[in-house]
């Protein structure tokens, strides 16, 4: 085998493996992410465009890279832009860790504020979204207010929602198994009374068989899992039926802002119940549903006094 195509094999196996490790929204992320670049690059696929940054070298492939992000920053915000950057330089680490490169990529990402807003639509949009989908006598309704509950009550994320089976639902002893964000297992988490309850209802109208717990309802069409962007879609239609841009993360900033209220600002109790990583992202919420920060401009203010 000639010395180039070994070397291309080996850097198509490497992408290949990489990409195969990652979860499925991860990989689904960092493929179109991935795909993009290499379109920017004009090459013919992501392992080719891999195998271009391997021959140019420490370097060169900071400048490409740098260009390729204030390419993209003409058209993104900070934030979408650090997201392809993330992808290249997770897919240059593993380059390194398969002995393809010696060297890390240094292309920092651009400033970002995160968080901008925490409060969500609100616990009235919230509630009428809720009843919006409970007028429905339907399989769909019922599905839908299954997963409007998980989203709210419980603060899932969607692609916890998503993953989710019959096998991990016991109405018995209300709960469910939530596989979190970055985590390898299942968690039960007690339902409350009214999300159990709509839980029960959609299994009613689904099925007790084995396989995904959300399906699509589309006609002539094979039931399959809903999808991330199924769940986001979702969200949104009952947001604009009421003339509100809501998202299903937007639903868990309004739970989590709610939980802090309600607990009287206990941020241990609602870092456990948004299972989050870190208190200071619980903190985030907390700081936000105070308004401290307007609180220290109203008073120093006030303590401008005007000369008489």
């Amino acid at each position: 085998m000639a010395p180039r195509t070994k070397e291309r094999n080996s850097v198509h196996r490497a992408v290949k493996t990489f990409l195969g490790q990652l979860e499925d929204s991860t990989r689904r992320a960092y493929l179109q992410k991935l795909d993009y670049f290499r379109v920017w690059l004009r090459v013919r696929d992501v392992a080719a465009a891999a195998q271009s940054l391997r021959r140019m070298g420490p370097g060169e492939a900071t400048r490409t890279v740098e260009e390729f992000r204030s390419h993209l920053a003409r058209t993104m915000a900070p934030g979408s832009v650090n997201t392809y950057l993330a992808a290249i330089r997770s897919m240059l680490r593993a380059m390194g860790r398969y002995g393809l490169i010696t060297w890390r990529l240094d292309v920092p990402g651009l400033p970002t504020e995160t968080y901008r807003d925490t409060r969500g639509p609100g616990c009235d949009v919230v509630m009428a979204m809720l009843e919006h989908a409970a007028k429905r006598d339907d399989a769909k309704g019922a599905r839908d207010l299954a997963i409007l509950r998980l989203l709210y009550d419980l603060a899932l994320r969607r692609c916890e929602v998503c993953r989710l089976d019959y096998a991990d639902v016991d109405l018995v002893t209300a709960s469910v198994a939530v596989l979190g964000k970055k985590r390898r297992e299942r968690v039960w988490v007690e339902l409350p009374k009214q999300t159990c309850a709509a839980l029960a209802l959609w299994i009613n109208a689904r099925g007790e068989h084995h396989g995904p717990l959300f399906l699509s309802l589309a006609h002539n069409a094979p039931r399959r899992r809903l999808q991330g962007v199924d769940v986001y879609r979702l969200v949104r239609g009952y947001g604009a039926a009421l003339g509100r841009k809501v998202t299903p993360h937007g639903l868990r900033h309004t739970a989590v802002t709610r939980g802090l209220e309600l607990s009287a600002g206990n941020i241990r109790a609602v870092q456990e119940y948004a299972r989050h990583a870190r208190p200071d992202t619980t903190t985030i919420y907390d700081d936000r549903r105070h308004g401290l920060g307007s609180g220290v401009a109203a008073a120093v203010a006030a303590d401008m006094r005007i000369p008489a």
